[in-house]
């Protein structure tokens, strides 16, 4: 079962991705009423972007970050209420559309966009980190196919490795993560990093569940340094 929906997801994801590729206009979709641009070779708001929009709920004082973040969607929401939003995303055609719907929504007095690999070159630290990252472990050939796919989930691993250093001592992570990319391996994957992790909503779509989980980093940092062992571990569980 469960290696019938990956395949079947691996196969639409593809479809996807062609695409995004073939695409040559930027077009506009809705999303809870407010009208977001979608760029060729950016990948667009879908479910589980609109659950994690409905799961977080900035304060006027937060700092936010998005990471991975496409259109910005997610940053656009969060910027209605925060007080400071940044949105990275390593494909720069995602950043350029990023910050055409800053200008769209007039936000450009609050948030910013930022070409990075995961997160910004900055000391600032964040109330409140958002992802809705790639889930699938397969190969990307580019920064547009890294939208869905992240090979040995390496982006995965480096953002719960770096991103104590992004958060406020009280700070929260929002992340995604789907049935089809296994609920237990993301679980398992974030506590090894020394998070502690619950779940706070849930949708259903077809045969796919996404979820949504708040994330708080544990104070003792010697989840530090454990990525290779977690990858060692994995292998041997998929070889067994």
């Amino acid at each position: 079962m469960q290696s019938n929906l990956i395949q079947k997801t691996y196969e639409s994801q593809k479809n996807k991705i062609e695409k995004m590729k073939l695409c040559k206009e930027p077009y506009k979709v809705e999303v809870f009423n407010k009208e977001i641009i979608v760029n060729p070779n950016v990948f667009y708001p879908a479910t589980d972007t609109k659950l994690l929009i409905s799961s977080i709920k900035p304060s006027s004082e937060d700092k936010c970050l998005e990471c991975f973040a496409g259109t910005g969607c997610i940053a656009i929401f969060l910027a209605q209420n925060a007080k400071e939003v940044v949105a990275t995303d390593i494909n720069q055609d995602a950043v350029k559309n990023i910050q055409e719907n800053i200008k769209l929504h007039k936000l450009e007095n609050k948030m910013k966009a930022v070409n990075a690999d995961v997160f910004p070159q900055t000391k600032e630290k964040f109330d409140i980190i958002a992802i809705n990252p790639p889930y699938s472990d397969f190969e990307a050939k580019d920064v547009i196919e890294k939208s869905l796919f992240d090979k040995d989930h390496e982006s995965l691993h480096k953002f719960f490795k770096e991103a104590k250093n992004y958060l406020n001592s009280n700070g929260k992570i929002y992340s995604t993560w789907s049935n089809f990319a296994d609920f237990d391996f993301f679980i398992k994957l974030v506590k090894e990093y020394n998070y502690s992790i619950k779940q706070i909503n849930e949708i259903s779509k077809d045969m796919k569940i996404y979820k949504v989980f708040e994330i708080k980093s544990n104070k003792d940092l010697s989840g530090f340094g454990i990525a290779n062992n977690f990858k060692r571990d994995k292998r041997t569980r998929e070889i067994e």
